[in-house]
């Protein structure tokens, strides 16, 4: 859970971590981000009104940039690869409260930043030298994430398709035995029925839970036939939502869930170093999130 004394003390120290790569953080939207948490709890505030119902958007998407960089600041704080920061300062030119339907090339390049931070904290050392988004390296294990958001539905055959593409063209440089996966951020896809506010954090976790299942029943067969299609260079897809949902109380809880789905042909081989590899990631977004 978040509140705003957290996320508040911890701006302040990412703001302070970016300007010291050098970037400028102090005129960026995560130092106006406390602006927009702030003018939320002024007195008044009619939350049925629409200026109220405009501020609580504005707020939820603030918490969520904040929860996200707040991620990428304690994987990688002591990071000075220069491949890192470019792509950081990326993400720190971005638009304030970006939509989640928006694919903006900053929330792009975040999303790259947050699945290497969620590697990381599943054991795994990020090499930061390679041009792929991610290659993680863990006992012996080399794998090659190619990472894409997408905007809406219609976008699913056309990422993965680009995603394996690039997964190919990448693993014709190397030499060890890698193992391909596309992930896709599909959170702008699931907000479709969503309850925005819930009873409890048990609650919130359900809510994303079920609505990644249902993009997923949705899209089965595409995602399979895709799968097959890739499956010399790409093991599986990985589907992340990360949503930020209240609770009656005013707390905000930011829930994630992930399915990973192969091709029904995988290798038993390969399947097998597939479960490997995906070994408690899809516990690592809470391991930092609830120690807060």
């Amino acid at each position: 859970m978040v509140n705003e004394d957290q996320i508040t003390k911890e701006l302040h120290n990412i703001i302070a971590w970016m300007t010291a790569l050098g970037l400028p953080a102090r005129n960026s939207r995560y130092a106006r981000y406390e602006e927009h948490i702030n003018k939320f709890y002024r007195p008044g505030l009619d939350l049925l009104s629409k200026k109220g119902r405009q501020f609580l958007k504005e707020l939820t998407e603030a918490y969520r940039e904040c929860i996200d960089i707040y991620l990428v600041y304690k994987c990688f704080q002591h990071v000075r690869h220069p491949n890192f920061i470019s792509k950081l300062s990326k993400v720190v030119s971005g638009n304030d409260v970006p939509d989640l339907e928006v694919a903006g090339a900053s929330r792009n390049f975040l999303f790259e930043l947050l699945v290497a931070a969620r590697f990381h904290l599943a054991g795994y050392a990020i090499d930061f030298d390679d041009t792929s988004d991610v290659v993680a390296k863990r006992d012996g294990l080399v794998v090659r994430a190619e990472c894409k958001r997408l905007a809406s539905e219609k976008q699913l055959k056309k990422r993965i398709n680009k995603a394996a593409d690039q997964l190919a063209a990448a693993m014709t440089e190397v030499k060890e035995e890698v193992v391909g996966i596309v992930c896709l951020d599909v959170s702008s896809c699931v907000l479709s029925g969503l309850s925005q506010v819930v009873e409890t954090v048990d609650d919130a976790d359900k809510e994303i839970r079920a609505a990644l299942r249902r993009f997923l029943v949705r899209n089965a067969n595409l995602i399979e036939t895709l799968n097959r299609k890739h499956i010399d260079v790409s093991y599986a897809t990985c589907l992340i939502g990360t949503l930020p949902i209240w609770s009656r109380d005013f707390v905000l809880h930011a829930s994630a869930s992930t399915e990973v789905r192969a091709a029904e042909t995988l290798c038993d081989k390969k399947y097998e170093r597939l479960k490997r590899v995906l070994a408690g990631f899809d516990e690592t977004f809470t391991k930092v999130f609830y120690s807060m």
